[in-house]
Order: C-alpha cells, then sequence, then structure tokens
C-alpha cells in the first residue's frame, strides 16, 4: 500500500470535524448546545424536544417578537405620528386643520406663548403710557405740560419716519428667518433620508447574510444584529436609558456582551464591531459560501456605519454661532420698535395687533428651532420609533419564513387550474 492510499486510509478513519454550522454565539454542530445566557433568563428558556438543542424559532420571537414597554406619552405620540402617516398617504384625505387643532398647535410648545405673553404686557405698558401722554398734554399742569406737549408731538410727526425704519427692519427680519426655515426644512428632509437608508441598509444586509451564509442559525443570529443596530441608532438618537437596550437586547446579546454595550461610549458603533466580528468567525468556521459575498456584508455594515455618522452630523451640529444671536437680536430689536410705531394709529388696538404680530415672529422661530433637530420626540420629529417597529415585525415574518424554507433546485411550477389558463393555451392542438 503506497504512502498516498494510506493516508486517505487514516483521513477516512478519522472523524470529521464540521465548521459550517455555528450556532448563536459561536456554538457549534446545529444548535447543539444552548447559549448560556438562556439558562440563566426564564422567558428564554424553551423545553425542546432533544435536551441540549436551542429551538431556532423561538429564539427569533423572544428577540423580534415582543414589542418594546412604552409609557402611556409615548404610546399617544406613536398614535399621533400614524394618524399622519395615514392621511399622508390617503390621496382624498383631508389634513384636519379644525379650529381645536390649531388651538393644541398653539398650546403644544410653551416657549413662544410665554414670549408672546411678554411682548403683549410690554406692547400694553408702551400704548397706555402714550395714551397718558397725550392726555396729559391736553389736561395736565402748566409747568411740564410743554415737554409732554412736545414728546408727543414728536412722536407724531416722525411716524411715517419710524415706519419707515421698521420696515426696514422687518424686511432683513424676514429675509434671515426665511432662510433659518429654509435650511431648517432641510435639515429635516435630509434627516428622514438619512432614517429610510438606515433601514434600507439594514434590510439588503439581511438579504446578502441569508445568501451568503449556509448556516441558518448564523444568518439569522447576523440578520438580528442589524437590527439590533438600527434600534441602538434609535436609542443613540433619542438618549435613551440603559433600561431600553437590556430590555431590547437582552435575548440576543450574551450577558458580559451586553455589559460592554452598556459601557460603550457609542453603542451603535459597537453593534458594528460584533457584527464585524461575526461575520469573521462566520468566514472562519467555512460558513460562507465565497469571498465576495462576505465583502459583500462587509460592504452593508459599512453602509449602516455610514449612515449612522450622516445621522450624528444633523443632531450634533447647532447652526452658526453669530447667525443665531443676529437673529434673535434683530428680533427683539424690531419687536421693541413696532409698538412705538404703531401707537400713533392704533392707539388702544396697539397691543392686540402687535401680539399677534410677535406670536407670528416668535412662532417662525420656534419652529425653526424644533425642526433643526428631526430626532426627537416631538410632534413634527421624525417617528423613527413607528418605522423601526414596523422593520421590526417585517424581519420577524421574513426570518420565520427563511428557517421553514426548504431548497430546491428545480424550478417551482405551481399547478394552474383551467380558469388561470389562457384561451390559446387551453385549446386542445
Amino acid at each position: 500500500m503506497g504512502v498516498s492510499h494510506r493516508i486517505f486510509a487514516i483521513a477516512r478513519r478519522a472523524p470529521r470535524r464540521s465548521f459550517g454550522a455555528l450556532g448563536p454565539h459561536g456554538l457549534r454542530a446545529g444548535f447543539s448546545s444552548r447559549p448560556a445566557h438562556w439558562d440563566e433568563d426564564p422567558d428564554c428558556l424553551l423545553a425542546t424536544q432533544k435536551p441540549g438543542q436551542v429551538d431556532l424559532t423561538h429564539w427569533i420571537h423572544s428577540v423580534l417578537g415582543k414589542p418594546l414597554q412604552r409609557s402611556d406619552a409615548e404610546q399617544a405620540r406613536q398614535r399621533f405620528w400614524l394618524t399622519r402617516e395615514q392621511r399622508c398617504q390617503g390621496h382624498n384625505t383631508m389634513p384636519d386643520d379644525s379650529w381645536w387643532t390649531l388651538l393644541q398647535s398653539i398650546v403644544a410648545r410653551r416657549a413662544p406663548v410665554k414670549a408672546t405673553a411678554a411682548f403683549l404686557l410690554y406692547c400694553s405698558g408702551i400704548t397706555l403710557a402714550f395714551e397718558n401722554l397725550r392726555n396729559f398734554s391736553t389736561t395736565g399742569q402748566p409747568v411740564v405740560v410743554d415737554e409732554v406737549t412736545h414728546v408727543v408731538q414728536y412722536v407724531m410727526a416722525s411716524h411715517d419716519v419710524m415706519q419707515t425704519c421698521t420696515g426696514f427692519i422687518a424686511t432683513a427680519l424676514f429675509m434671515t428667518l426665511s432662510f433659518r426655515m429654509n435650511r431648517a426644512a432641510s435639515r429635516w428632509w435630509h434627516g428622514r433620508e438619512m432614517c429610510a437608508q438606515l433601514l434600507s441598509n439594514a434590510r439588503n444586509f439581511k438579504h446578502v447574510t441569508s445568501v451568503s451564509v449556509t448556516d441558518k442559525a448564523l444568518a439569522v443570529e447576523l440578520s438580528m444584529l442589524g437590527y439590533a443596530f438600527v434600534r441602538a441608532a434609535e436609542f443613540h438618537m433619542r438618549l435613551e436609558p440603559d433600561e431600553r437596550y437590556t430590555e431590547a437586547f437582552r435575548p440576543l446579546l450574551p450577558p458580559a456582551t451586553l455589559k460592554e454595550l452598556l459601557a460603550a461610549p457609542h453603542r451603535p458603533y459597537f453593534l458594528a464591531q460584533r457584527i464585524n466580528k461575526r461575520i469573521a468567525d462566520t468566514y472562519d468556521a467555512g460558513a460562507t459560501k465565497n469571498v465576495r459575498l462576505v465583502v459583500a456584508m462587509q460592504n452593508q455594515i459599512n453602509n449602516l456605519v455610514q449612515t449612522i455618522e450622516g445621522i450624528e452630523c444633523i443632531r450634533s451640529t447647532p447652526e452658526p454661532w453669530s447667525y443665531q444671536k443676529h437673529n434673535v437680536l434683530l428680533m427683539k430689536l424690531w419687536l421693541s420698535i413696532l409698538p412705538v410705531a404703531l401707537v400713533p394709529t392704533l392707539h388702544f388696538a396697539t397691543p392686540l395687533l402687535g401680539g399677534s404680530i410677535g406670536y407670528v415672529v416668535y412662532k417662525l422661530d420656534d419652529v425653526a428651532a424644533e425642526i433643526c433637530n428631526p430626532f426627537g420626540v416631538d410632534e413634527s420629529d421624525i417617528s423613527l420609533c413607528v418605522m423601526i417597529d414596523r422593520f421590526q415585525l417585517e424581519l420577524l415574518a421574513a426570518l420565520l419564513a427563511e428557517v421553514k424554507y426548504q431548497p430546491c433546485h428545480t424550478a417551482v411550477m405551481p399547478e394552474l387550474c383551467a380558469d388561470d389558463m389562457p384561451e390559446e393555451c387551453s385549446e386542445q392542438p
């Protein structure tokens, strides 16, 4: 027997070691052992038919099948966002612009209401002072009647000049407000595009993973880690507490990894590193079809990281300091001169008209400041949590279908009834 035949015989008698069946968290041989943290969590533990096995379907349900616990305020906000989405999608549905809705929009944010109330008091004070001076100029004592009369006459005579100056300042003010509103709306739409790109990259990562990885458990784990990255991006943008991370990722990550996640300075980036390590483990174990598909998965992770960087750029970049302060100073200067220019003509109607104009200016400034950061929890912000909840349900259904799917190497041709066939095909030759 030659040397080559001896080596072949030894190789046949040696036990085979398969690396293509890595389970969750690096476990080997087709779910041959349960993840360590499942034994510590009764909610994730399932008594399967064979001891020592993990039910993949139950693992998917434990990660994606449970909605996050949200407070009453968060649920009300989600219902508000869903209602607005339904109205936006409906072709014949008019927006709700009733007086009650408009009143709610006025009192929804307290900052412009408080500023308008203070400006109304200022207009009232200017009006009362002017009217008292005008009455005192006609019925006052002779000692001061001349000075008071000169003040009133100067204001009345300079009325046209004051209106011109007020109009010039108003032009500059509303130009800056218009520019600020346009920039804020641009940031809002760009943030919405970033959110759509984030979810699109997560979906693409799931599709590439299901094609690239030959082991179902590893493919499912990588897909759920992609969901974890998206959910962590939401928590990171809205500064959610650690309890939210623990609730969402406890069935997915081992306790040690979960502690490292909570201690990480940038948690979405930590999950991106975790996905990269699992992709490397998959390739080292031989559970991928080829290197190009591994590169494709890595490209999707790079896209996720780039998207979160774009979202961070919008969230953490404030308006230029000098521009913002100049806008506020110009607004206060114009509003302080406005009642003096209006009172010679409007008299006691000055507080009413001046307060209305002041509210419009303060509200425009507040809207621009509100939509500059579209990732908050205000009514005008992007409904990121609603979109990710919808993506969670979609991923749940997709992974359950993938687990049940049986490969078929021939064309799947369904049986057609006579009603589904064209007439020329149903005719007999």
